[in-house]
Formats: structure tokens, sequence, C-alpha cells
């Protein structure tokens, strides 16, 4: 269920995009028929209903899945609103917040979102109750009603005329009316079912039901029920004259009701805000031909803008594909085996022909490696990049076409123009828009790679005919703790720095005693194909990390076992090989990052950028002084793999970067040799 719920705040989420859009777009077409508005609150109702899309790159959807549904499970939980702003803001706050508890048993999303989806199922059916009990309510009032003619029902429990019914709609009047009143009444009400109003309007409401927890959608569809009434008033009204529009004015004030309650039905002449329909009903003009068509186009843009998802979507074998791709491109050096590539590419666009497939990308590349706990950053490449691939043979691979990556240097932002369509070009230009993003990923993945890697673990056990000469595996614990208690299913604990050597299948070990577990078996055909053993270490009364062993016999022969060892582990709580045995410590190191250029940007060449013309000194040696042409320093922008920039001036101050990294990235200035006196 709560998979369902998170696809229903996805949904919601998305949808609320096309109600701000309709919301502006209320204000903008004032002129333009109600019925329009109408259609757009429409558009809204498909987007919240319809689980699929279809993409298109005109899409304004920022994202079609702002929280995961691997939330729960995710050791930093954030959220992917496709506004970085949103997520820089919002996200630190959620990871601080939401962050699983290496001492607890569950993380706090997979309980917190549980009994949100509890919660929301509890408002639904809430709704339904209140829906049910308000149409039995009204019911029971009409009983009495009589019929006047066709469809049309009076009754002296009816305060306001409307309609009710979704199969067989039917009009109910009260009883006190005059003819004129009633003439203009009985010409709304039938425009209602000519329109459809009486499935419409429950729907909304129907909707609204299921997304009852998002505020944008009650304000939709009080909005929505304003909009069916004004839209029919236009449709009665359009073909009368100034006297009989003041009549129908007074209709309206004479059946006004005070309704203080959302309800999904019925339809009310005297509701959705009379104040304005009056208005609305005496300022009427037809609107020209041209504002139909204007508000017709825009219907037709919001929908193709707001009803289909961004182009980022990639099929498993191009994913594949690419990260093979990008993994070859910038694989360094001094990479080995023992090294983790970690790649993220976000994907701006996707360009899908008959022969091709371009994808544009933002591509972060790292190489790590690690060394008795720590990981450190190796390799880093961040760059705007556009793949382009073709299908071969009828088994889904890719070959590719192109490769490109933009020059350095005062070339960047040119070539990024150039290759880039111009709706992505300021994606492409902003380096810092995903950097944070793609940065977490690559390091949790590092994180996760090399802690998993720790904790399979390999050991030989190796019996003498002596029963009291076995082996044992060892487990020492590198952490801050008072004492350990631990369980084996098969096998034997033994504690052999405690007084007597104690052994059984539960013992406690104090701080500094390390941990020995064996299969208690000589003959090796008796030993079980799988040993577990469970560790709880505690300081003081609390439960601080737990452990799981996992010993499995994968070869026998006569006079040794071998075994591989898994590891389940709380977060923070890594294991490392330690001779024949492990050693446990605490996982919770961050990762070491060189902080090394990724470029130097030189941005008083890009258009709008003014400068004084004159030689400006921007660093002195003890040999030369060095000068730009221009006073540019400013403008010459170093950006570093860790995501941060500084200016070139003061990037050298600092020895952040050489003389001769400008050099690389074809920075011109001028050298002169100091004057020597």
């Amino acid at each position: 269920m709560a998979d369902i719920f998170l696809k229903i705040v996805n949904m919601s989420i998305s949808a609320s995009w096309i109600a701000l859009a309709v919301l502006i777009l209320r204000l903008l077409l004032k002129k333009a028929p109600k019925w329009i508005t109408v259609l757009l609150w429409g558009i809204v109702a498909i987007r919240l209903i319809c689980p699929f899309n279809f993409e298109s790159v005109m899409s304004l959807i920022p994202s079609t899945e702002t929280i995961s549904t691997d939330i729960m499970m995710d050791r930093t939980p954030t959220i992917d609103s496709g506004i970085p702003i949103v997520n820089k803001t919002i996200n630190p706050i959620i990871s601080s917040s939401f962050a699983p508890d290496p001492v607890a048993s569950a993380n706090p999303l997979q309980i917190l979102i549980p009994i949100l989806s509890i919660a929301w199922v509890s408002g639904i059916m809430i709704m339904l109750i209140y829906t049910v009990i308000s149409y039995l309510r009204v019911k029971r009032k009409i009983g009495t009603a009589v019929l006047l003619r066709d469809n049309i029902y009076q009754s002296e429990s009816v305060v306001s005329p409307f309609v009710l019914g979704i199969i067989k709609p039917k009009i109910y009047l009260p009883f006190n009316m005059n003819e004129q009143d009633m003439e203009h009444v009985i010409a709304h009400e039938e425009a209602h079912i000519r329109r459809k109003d009486h499935l419409w309007k429950p729907l909304g409401f129907l909707i609204l039901t299921i997304h009852w927890f998002n505020p944008l959608m009650w304000l939709g569809y009080v909005l929505l029920c304003r909009d069916i009434e004004l839209a029919c008033d236009e449709k009665v009204i359009k073909e009368l004259n100034t006297e009989q529009k003041a009549d129908y004015s007074q209709a309206l004030l004479t059946c006004s009701v005070n309704r203080r309650m959302i309800a999904a039905c019925p339809l009310a002449f005297g509701g959705g805000g009379v104040k304005n329909r009056v208005k609305s009903v005496l300022n009427y003009k037809k609107p020209a031909f041209w504002i139909i068509v204007i508000a017709v186009v825009t219907s037709v843009i919001v929908a193709v803008c707001f009803l289909t998802n961004p182009r980022t979507t990639l099929n498993e074998e191009l994913s594949l594909f690419l990260d093979g791709q990008i993994a070859e491109h910038h694989y360094s050096e001094g990479n080995t085996d023992d090294n983790f590539i970690a790649i993220h590419y976000k994907v701006l666009d996707v360009d899908k022909s008959i022969n091709k497939t371009t994808v544009y990308m933002w591509v972060l590349y790292h190489e790590y490696s690690e060394e008795n706990g720590e990981i450190k950053l190796e390799s880093c490449a961040h760059t705007p990049t556009v793949i382009t691939a073709k299908r071969t043979g009828s088994h889904g691979h890719y070959e590719l076409i192109e490769y490109w990556t933009p020059r350095a240097g005062s070339y960047y932002a040119e070539d990024i123009k150039e290759k880039f369509p111009w709706h992505l070009q300021g994606k492409a230009l902003d380096s810092q828009r995903y950097i944070e993003e793609q940065t977490a990923f690559c390091e949790n993945a590092a994180k996760e790679y090399f802690e998993s890697n720790n904790k399979t673990l390999t050991w030989i056990y190796s019996p003498m005919l002596s029963h009291t000469s076995h082996n044992f595996y060892l487990c020492e614990f590198d952490l801050e703790y008072t004492h350990i208690l631990t369980n084996c299913d098969n096998g034997m604990m033994k504690n052999l720095e405690a007084e007597g050597q104690p052994s059984a299948k539960s013992l406690r070990f104090e701080k500094g005693q390390h941990i020995y577990w064996t299969p208690d078996e000589v003959i090796i055909d008796n030993i079980p194909d799988t040993s577990k053993v469970d560790i709880v270490i505690y300081n003081d009364d609390k439960e601080i990390y737990t452990a799981n062993l996992i010993f499995e016999c994968i070869k026998r022969d006569d006079a040794s076992a071998d075994f591989e060892v898994f590891f389940a582990t709380t977060e923070r709580l890594s294991v490392v090989q330690n001779g024949n045995g492990a050693c446990f410590v605490d996982g919770s190191q961050s990762i070491t990052t060189t902080k090394t250029i990724n470029r130097i940007v030189d941005h008083s060449v890009d258009d709008g950028v003014s400068y004084d013309t004159a030689l400006e000194l921007f660093y002195t040696d003890d040999e030369y002084d060095y000068y730009f042409y221009n006073v540019i320093s400013q403008y010459i922008i170093v950006e570093f793999t860790d995501g941060t920039k500084n200016n070139v001036k003061d990037a050298l101050s600092n020895g952040e970067i050489t003389v001769s990294d400008l050099d690389t990235f074809e920075i011109k200035y001028l050298k002169q040799k100091k004057f020597q006196w």
C-alpha cells in the first residue's frame, strides 16, 4: 500500500504544476469563454488519474517522480523535485531528519510512510462516507417531490433549484417560484444536463477524494464548481437581451444559497459564487473570434506541456551502453581492478529517430579507491555530454556514432551553444545545477560498494585429530562499546580471554575480549552447510550495533573445509579481513576528496560581458609578472571537482592552482620578466 500511496503522491505533485498554470490562465483568459476554463481543469484531472504519460520535448513537468518508491530504504533519503534550489533547500532537512538510525530495527521512513498510507486510506473512507450520507439526506428531503413535467419535480423541502442523478438526472424546484424565475432556472438546469455537468462534478469530487491531502486540489475543485456554473450561465444568456439578463440575474439572487460545505452533488442553480455570477451575466459580451482561437491554442499548448513527461527515460539496453561508453571515455591510466567506478548522468533530453538515438546529459564520473577503511576519490570528470548511437541487429544492441564533449577554455560555452538545442543550453551551461545530487549519488554508491565488498570474506577450517585443537574464527572490534552478546545455531562460541575459557552457544564478551567461533566438528562431513552467529554490541544498556555472520561451507576435503563468511550489519558498522578472521570498525567515515581542477572558464568571452580595457596584474612570482590584456580576472572562473568555484586571481594566491594550469586550459595571458635593478 505504501508504494501505491507514493505513486499517488507523485501524480498529485505533477498535477499541481498544471493546477498552478490553470490558476494563472484563469486570470489571463478572463474574456475567453468559460467552457475553456472548465476544459483546462479537465487537463488537471487527466494528470491526476492517468498512471502513464507520453514523453515530449515540450514537457514543463520538472519531475515525474519527486519521491522515489525506494526512499524508505535509502541511507540518505532525498527527493527530486526537478528544481535544484528546492532540492538544495529541502534535501538536507529530509536527510538529517529521516536518515536511518544504526541502532534502530527499521528506518524512520519505513515507519512513517506506512502510517501516512493508512491515514490516506482513512481520509478516502471518511470522504466517501460523507458523500453517501449527504446523498441520502438529499434523497430523503425530496421523497415527497411531485412531478411538474418531463424530468422536472417540485418539493416544499427544496430551498434552491438543483439537478440530482447520474444516469437519469432530474431537476428539482421549490414550490414558491414565479413563472419568470422558473423559466430561467429550468433553462439553466437543462443546460447543465446537456453539458453533462451532472457527471463531471461527481467525477471531480471522486478525484478529490483520492488526492484529498493536496490543498491545491481542494482549491481546484472549488474553482471547477464555480467555472461550471459560469460556463452554464454563459450558455443560457448568450442569446438573451439586456432586460432578460437582468431578469436572469434577479433569479440568481432569489435562489442563492449559502453553501459552506464542499459537496459532490447536487448542481444548485444558486450556488457557485452568486455575486461573481451576477457580475459575469450583466457584463457578458460575446467573445471575439480571435480570443476564442487564442484560448483554444493556449489549452492545446498547456495539454502538450503538462500532460507529457520530459524525454529523459532510457531503456535498459541503452542505459548499459551509456555506462560503458562513459566509463571507457573517462577511464584513467592509474585505475586498478580494486578501484570502484561511479557514474551518474542527468539526462536532459532524448532525441529518437528511426536510425539513431541522441542523449543530451550532464555526466559525472568518479573513480574511488579504499585503504584501511578510508575511501578516496582518485579521478573525476564533470561535463555536459552528447552521445549518439544506433541500434544493431534485433537484440537491442547499440553502436556508437559520436561521443561529444565541449572543448576546454574559451571554446567551452560556444561549443555547447552549437551542440545543444536552444531549450537545453541553459542547463548545459550551468555546471552547478546537478552537481550536489550527482556527487551524493556517486559517494553513496562508493560507500555501499566498499562496505559490501568487505562483508564477504573467506576462511579455511582445518581441524586436528584432537577435539581440543580446533582452530577458531576470530572477530575483533575496533569500536567504542562495553560488552557484546553472541549466539550461534551450530558450532560453539569460545571466550579465550575469560577465566576458564568458557564455550557455549550463547556467550557474553567484555570490552577487549575477542570473539571466537568454531564448527565444533572434527569430521569434515559432519559440518553443517550453513551456520549462523548473531552479534549484538552494547554501550552500557544501549544496543548500538548488530551483526549477523553466515558461515557457508563451499568446499570440503579430507582435512579441511572452505567457508565463505557473509556479514549483515547495521549501518555504520563495516567489516574488514584480518588474517584468519574479521575486524569490525565504525564505517561512518567520510570519503576523502582530493580537490582537483575540473576546468577553467573565461567568461569574459561570453556575450553581454563588459570589462575595462587595460593590463591587469593578476599574479607574480620571484621571476615573472603575469598580466591579463584586460581587467578580467573576476570573469575567469576555476571550477573544482568538489563543486566549488573561485576566480583565477584568488585561486592562484591561495595556491589552489598554478600558472601552468592556465596553459592547460588555454587561458591567454602576458608573462613579463621582472625588472632587475
